[in-house]
């Protein structure tokens, strides 16, 4: 049994303190706030997640409501229960705010680590020999300062300052993003009685999907079939949905499905990007006339706002700046020395840097090289599509399989974390190169790490064995969501009755119909194109590689296997959507819908 800080109370921290006591360690969870749940705890009212109840919750407690997409106070709720379900209320110290986290000298018998905490009645020391850092990415609001802004008499704010949307009424707003909150945030606005509201957006706004298609969360797609197509595929598959989307009845469908279509930052199509999980910012275009800008040069003087194109907006009562969060680590920086502790300590001050570009900087986005199992990362990963508690619970019984000395396998040396970095940074940015998606450090391919994780620890699903006796659960891993139940099945952690009962009752993504042909499709094809290839061996001058990009993904060692140097198949041109071959295929795809 080992003693192990964990910081924060969120989705990560939460689930990391379960795994921990489920092993017999004693967590000690520090929240500097009176509840659990981080930034869901204190949203405005109306927020979405964007992620579906079954691919969010947690692989051995299911959600007790049918596939929905949860409102944030709904999402706490569940948290709630968890907690009481595994008695971890009893381990989070409240109102507790660390603010400092220092090595300590080298000592017989003395703890690696030496926290310092501030409460209410001073401050004090506490001694652990691992510590997880599981504040999230989400922690401090990204604000902008533009030129001009001091003469600028209307009001800059962050999404994060909104408590609620009243104060908007009978005024005119710049928001600026169209990600997924600020496509949200937009559309609440635009709502607002004599609200007048433009977006400005500086990039592409990733791959915009609704939340719902056919009365069903849309992310049910993110599954073994779809994603397990090959990633040369991924302009294919995009390129196929768009077009079924543009022949829809539903307007705000049809024109995600014409900005989908035309958005070419991307060679992989929706493979090679991040998920806009929401259509609110088209629904506020189409239906209260929100105006799109470009982005933005200057604010002020008094309420006008320029635009790099030369435009301008005049009387914007506010700029809500929907730039996202970012995580802050001072924690680590050295600050408030205490007794014992290294000063100057070179290693921490290293780390500091590299934790900032967890691609860059950290093996497999949680461990540093030069601190090893010592210092965990929790939750510094976004997934293109799915969800981030399903990857933070992979990186917890990882972490947890580590210390027990059950992973399947162990951390390896420094120069070898060094290597594995280098190489998922290089497949990370080979997939993401060309999109917009390039820029995001923690952006990761949800399938490829939730397999990587679970190899590590030794719980991927025993294909062969369920196959000959359970092939029912075998198809539902395939057809329902990705989401950490299947990885319960086997291996250090595993539920396998628990889990079986749990897939058993997830909804498979067949009712969307449309979706399903197509990635049917694209199967026929990927498997004829691997049947052409089979007889030459991967060491083959141009066929090896492109044989090697073409193998389905999630079944073996995971990887990136997009290889960079061998183009991605493009599909037909945006002009070519007219084309009657194409139309009339598109067009029987979207009539099983």
């Amino acid at each position: 049994m080992v003693k192990v800080c964990v910081i924060g109370s969120g989705v990560t921290g939460l689930v990391m303190v379960k795994e921990l006591l489920e092993s017999g360690h004693e967590p000690v969870c520090f929240e500097a706030t009176g509840v659990i749940g981080g930034l869901f705890s204190y949203s405005y009212e109306g927020l979405y997640l964007t992620s579906s109840s079954h691919i969010t919750a947690f692989s051995d407690f299911p959600p007790k409501c049918e596939p929905c997409i949860w409102k944030a106070g709904e999402y706490v709720d569940y948290l709630k229960d968890y907690c009481k379900e595994f008695d971890l209320m009893k381990h989070v110290h409240f109102n507790t705010k660390v603010i400092s986290v220092q090595r300590m000298k080298e000592k017989p018998g003395a703890s690696y680590w030496v926290v310092a905490t501030e409460t209410a009645s001073g401050q004090q020391a506490h001694y652990f020999d691992y510590v997880v850092v599981s504040t999230g990415t989400n922690n401090v609001p990204k604000r902008w300062k533009y030129d001009g802004q001091d003469s600028f008499t209307g009001t800059v704010m962050h999404s994060g300052d909104i408590n609620d949307f009243a104060p908007f009424d009978n005024k005119k707003t710049l928001c600026v993003g169209m990600g997924e909150s600020g496509a949200d945030i937009i559309l609440h606005i635009a709502q607002r009685e004599g609200a007048s509201v433009a977006m400005s957006v500086r990039s592409s706004p990733g791959w915009i999907t609704p939340r719902y298609r056919a009365n069903m969360p849309a992310d049910l797609m993110t599954n073994r079939i779809v994603w397990g197509l090959p990633r040369r595929l991924g302009a294919w598959l995009g390129w196929l949905i768009s077009l079924s989307d543009i022949q829809q009845s539903d307007p705000v469908v049809r024109k995600a499905g014409e900005i989908n279509l035309e958005n070419k930052t991307t060679e992989l199509g929706l493979f090679g990007t991040f998920g806009t999980k929401t259509t609110n910012g088209i629904e506020a275009m189409l239906n209260y006339g929100a105006e799109i800008k470009g982005d933005v040069r200057s604010v002020g003087p008094g309420k006008r706002v320029t635009f790099k194109d030369g435009s301008t907006m005049e009387g914007v009562d506010y700029v809500v700046q929907c730039t996202g969060f970012e995580p802050t680590f001072r924690i680590l920086e050295g600050g408030c020395p205490q007794e014992g502790a290294i000063e100057n300590d070179a290693v921490m001050q290293q780390v500091c840097k590299d934790v900032c570009n967890v691609r860059r900087g950290l093996y497999k986005h949680a461990l540093h090289p030069s601190l090893g199992s010592r210092l965990l990362f929790a939750g510094f990963v976004r997934p293109g599509f799915g969800a981030i508690p399903p990857l933070a619970e992979m990186q917890a019984r990882w972490y947890v399989a580590m210390l027990d000395g059950k992973a399947q396998r162990p951390l390896p040396s420094r120069e070898e974390m060094l290597e594995s970095i280098a190489a998922d940074a290089a497949g990370e940015e080979s997939m993401y190169r060309k999109g917009p998606g390039v820029r995001i450090a923690s952006l990761v391919d949800y399938m490829v790490y939730m397999n990587d994780m679970a190899t590590r620890i030794g719980c991927m699903p025993p294909w062969w064995r369920l196959l000959f006796s359970d092939p029912v659960t075998l198809w539902t891993i395939f057809t329902g969501p990705l989401s950490g139940t299947q990885f319960r099945l086997a291996g250090p952690g595993a539920k396998p009755s628990l889990a079986r009962a749990i897939l058993r009752n997830y909804p498979s993504f067949f009712p969307l119909k449309r979706l399903a042909v197509i990635s049917a499709g694209l199967w026929v094809w990927s498997g004829l194109i691997n049947l052409l290839l089979l007889p030459f061996p991967s060491s083959t001058p141009l066929l090896g590689p492109l044989k090697e990009t073409f193998k389905p993904v999630g079944f073996s060692d995971s990887r990136y296997v997009y290889n960079s140097r061998a183009r991605a198949l493009p599909p037909p041109s945006s002009n070519s959507a007219s084309n009657s071959a194409a139309s009339s295929s598109a067009a029987a795809a979207s009539s099983s819908s």
